[in-house]
C-alpha cells in the first residue's frame, strides 16, 4: 500500500506567496489528488506553474519511501536466513516437498492479481504510472479483475478526463447497490451493453479499442 499523505515543506511559503488564495486552494487539492490517485486535473490560474515542480517532489519523497520500505524487507529477509541457517536440517523427502511447493508459488506469481485490468488501462489510456497502476491492481484484487475491467470500459465510453477517478465511482456505485460480486444483476446491467458498442475516446489511447 502506498503512503496516505505527502510532504509539505516550509520553503513551499516563498513559492505560493504571489498566489491568491483561490489560486493556492486549487493547488493545494491537485496536489492531494494527484497524491491519492496519481492523476493530475487542469488548473486555470497561476498555480499551475508552481504544479509541476511540487509534483516532482511528491515523487521523489514517494521514491526514497519506496526505497526505504524495500531496504527493509531485504534485511528482514538476511534475519530470517540467518535464523533458517540455524534451524535443524531438513530430510531429503521434505525438502523436495518443498521444492514443489515453490514452483507451484512461482507459477502463481507469473499472472499476479490485478495483472488484466492494468493491461487494460495501458492499452486503452497509457501508461498509469507506477503509483496508479498499484491502485487499480489493489482495487482488482478486492473485487475482481473483470469489475475493474467493466468500469474501465465505461469511463472509456463516457470519454471521461480522468478515467480512474470514473472507474473508481462506477465501482462504488455498484458496491452501495449492495452487488459487491461480479454476478450481480447490477453489475451485468453495468456492462451488458459493452460487447456491441465501440467507445468514443477524449485520451490517448493505444492498441486497439477495448471490444
Amino acid at each position: 500500500m502506498g503512503r496516505a499523505y505527502f510532504n509539505a515543506y516550509h520553503s513551499t511559503l516563498r513559492a505560493i506567496e504571489p498566489l491568491d488564495d483561490a489560486e493556492r486552494g486549487r493547488l493545494f487539492t491537485a496536489l492531494l489528488e494527484y497524491s491519492a490517485s496519481g492523476e493530475e486535473r487542469e488548473l486555470p490560474g497561476n498555480e499551475r506553474f508552481l504544479f509541476p515542480a511540487l509534483r516532482e517532489q511528491i515523487d521523489r519523497d514517494r521514491a526514497r519511501y519506496e526505497e526505504k520500505c524495500e531496504t527493509n524487507r531485504r534485511n528482514g529477509a538476511l534475519g530470517g536466513a540467518k535464523r533458517k541457517a540455524n534451524a535443524p536440517q531438513t530430510p531429503p523427502k521434505e525438502k523436495e516437498k518443498e521444492k514443489e511447493k515453490e514452483k507451484e508459488k512461482e507459477k502463481e506469481n507469473v499472472s499476479p492479481p490485478g495483472g488484466k485490468a492494468v493491461a487494460f488501462y495501458r492499452e486503452n489510456f497509457g501508461q498509469g504510472g507506477r503509483y496508479l497502476e498499484q491502485k487499480i491492481a489493489e482495487r482488482a484484487a478486492e473485487v475482481g479483475e473483470e469489475q475493474v475491467i467493466a468500469a474501465l470500459r465505461e469511463a472509456a465510453r463516457s470519454g471521461a478526463k480522468s478515467p480512474w477517478r470514473y472507474a473508481e465511482a462506477v465501482i462504488a456505485r455498484a458496491g452501495r447497490q449492495g452487488e459487491r460480486s461480479y454476478g450481480g444483476a447490477a453489475r451485468q446491467d453495468l456492462i451488458a451493453d459493452f460487447p456491441d458498442r465501440t467507445p468514443t475516446f477524449s485520451v490517448r489511447k493505444r492498441g486497439k479499442p477495448p471490444p
